[in-house]
């Protein structure tokens, strides 16, 4: 038994080297720990831990390699490092959402066309065509309408991407006829990269 670990944290390296689960850079969820992969090791793999909003939290992490046998791994980047990430605005049912809607996809288009498709252009090359425009959801609950805004953004500027259209949305949706919700109306994981559900 006391060989079962160090035999199994082999056989998970050389799985992650052989199958190339993920590689240095990478930003990956193992075991529900998240993080950027910083070095690869025969036991273990070190990881920059994240928070559930994809900032760098200042520790380091090693996880056992066994769990890339035994848990479910996601790796957000392999490939490529960009990511599909939205912005969620709540409306109370008194707002022009229409009004608000174009406003706010004018917005959210335009930052992506000026600051974000070339480098989606190079990335996707030959699949760019598909992800050319930012993609609109739309859904409601007992308090109001909620819109959402969906792009492909680099995963290392994703939070400062978000966080620029934000402003910009806060700048420009003001008037009488536009009635912001209250955060807590809207679910928590709206605001999260990473999820928290341990059953995922």
């Amino acid at each position: 038994f006391a060989l079962q670990k160090p035999i199994l944290n082999f056989v998970g390296w050389l799985t992650i080297l052989f199958s190339k689960t993920y590689k240095i850079g990478d930003v990956v969820s193992i075991n529900n720990l998240n993080g950027r992969v910083y070095d690869i090791k025969v036991m273990y793999t070190n990881v920059s831990e994240l928070n559930s909003i994809g900032d760098p939290t200042g520790k380091s992490i090693s996880i056992p390699n066994e769990f890339v046998l035994t848990s479910p791994v996601s790796n957000f980047t392999k490939g490529r490092s960009y990511v599909w990430d939205e912005i969620v605005i709540y409306l109370t049912y008194q707002s022009n959402w229409k009004k608000a809607f174009k406003i706010a996809e004018k917005i959210v288009q335009d930052y992506y066309n000026k600051n974000l498709k070339k480098g989606v252009k190079e990335a996707f090359k030959g699949e760019f065509k598909f992800k050319d425009e930012i993609v609109t959801r739309f859904g409601i609950n007992e308090k109001g309408v909620v819109l959402k805004f969906r792009y492909l953004v680099d995963f290392d500027i994703l939070n400062e991407t978000k966080g620029a259209m934000t402003k910009l949305l806060l700048e420009k949706l003001r008037g009488k006829d536009i009635i912001l919700g209250k955060i807590e109306d809207i679910k928590s994981e709206n605001y999260k990269f990473f999820s928290d559900d341990k059953s995922k």
